[in-house]
């Protein structure tokens, strides 16, 4: 069914799967603007209003009273959450429901999908009054190995950290420790979403910074100067508590495949040694004793640009798919949109 975009407003409930997959499907190509960004409180979808007091932002509502997390296998709760988080429609009611969901997860956290307790992460950072910082962060720290990897969670806990007090120094010092592991996996996205959460942690720290720069400057000829300059301050900038980041960080940089930064990564390490040098070894056999089957998921790193054509071809062969199949290719697909709190 082809949906006019002019009568998203008095579309009927029975509309809401096919409008709910449409706005998460437009969100790629920048197509969808947040209710924030305009004066009179209603998101747009490429130009059209979307009121907040129409029958689809109620039927949203009503959705998120009935989500049942624990349920693994529907993705009901990752396209209300996904809608919500990318038009930003949200009364205090469904904020107040949706900081109670991210509680009620701390209990059955194994139960409940990494995306999942991103995206409530996220969602629940817009109101930092309503959560328990030191408990969720204590309960995320828990279970770092299964949770700190996953993307959409690694957005989410970047605009959940950057609400939270200063009272939790000693929780979110222990989470950083988890996260250093995942500056060193071939994953761009995984190291980028990780440095800027540590940017956070650390207050802005000179090293965290500069690897930042370094890790989203793009590897070209044009380029090798500048990045080549760039890691030779890594060294100095670093001291013996932010070690452990730079020395994952550079192992990291060997996985990319951009020889001219190898020999920099390698100089850095070794100026390194000199001060850290059992971090570096224990990180060096702790990468040679990795077991085979402990991978991240590759396809996060083939995360190129597409054309308009492509994304638009994408969108259409989306829309002639079976609903439930529609729901699992974009939840493959779409990574969590970043809000600004």
């Amino acid at each position: 069914m082809v949906i006019n975009l002019r009568y998203i407003n008095s579309a009927s409930e029975s509309l809401f799967d096919e409008i709910a997959l449409m706005i998460v499907s437009f969100r790629q190509d920048g197509l969808v603007e947040r209710a924030e960004s305009h004066n009179d409180g209603n998101a747009r979808l490429n130009g059209h209003i979307i009121s907040k007091s129409s029958p689809f932002v109620k039927s949203l509502n009503e959705h998120v009273k009935r989500l049942n997390l624990l349920d693994s296998a529907s993705t009901t709760p990752w396209t209300v959450l996904h809608v919500i988080t990318t038009v930003g429609l949200m009364s205090p009611l469904v904020q107040k429901q949706l900081n109670s969901l991210l509680q009620q997860t701390l209990t059955r956290i194994i139960d409940v999908r990494p995306e999942i307790m991103g995206l409530l992460l996220s969602l629940s950072g817009k109101d930092a009054k309503g959560v328990a910082f030191d408990q969720i962060l204590s309960t995320l720290d828990s279970h770092a190995e299964r949770l700190l990897a996953d993307v959409t969670l690694l957005n989410g806990l970047e605009t959940y950290v950057s609400t939270s007090p200063d009272s939790i120094a000693e929780t979110l010092k222990s989470l950083s420790r988890h996260l250093e592991r995942n500056l060193s996996y071939p994953s761009h996205i995984i190291r980028n979403s990780t440095l800027l959460i540590l940017k956070q942690l650390t207050h802005g720290s000179p090293v965290v910074e500069a690897m930042l720069e370094i890790d989203n400057t793009p590897r070209t000829v044009e380029n090798i100067r500048s990045t080549s300059l760039a890691m030779r301050k890594l060294a100095s900038l670093s001291t013996a508590e932010t070690d452990p980041f730079l020395i994952a960080f550079c192992f990291g940089l060997l996985t990319i495949n951009f020889s001219p930064l190898w020999g920099d990564a390698c100089a850095v390490l070794k100026a390194v040694a000199n001060r850290s040098g059992p971090k570096l070894w224990d990180k060096a056999f702790a990468d040679l004793n990795v077991e085979e089957n402990d991978e991240v998921d590759i396809n996060v790193s083939k995360g190129g640009k597409q054309s308009a054509e492509d994304l638009a071809n994408a969108i259409w062969e989306d829309h002639q798919l079976e609903m439930a199949t529609r729901r699992e290719s974009l939840r493959d697909k779409v990574p969590l949109p970043t809000i600004s709190c």
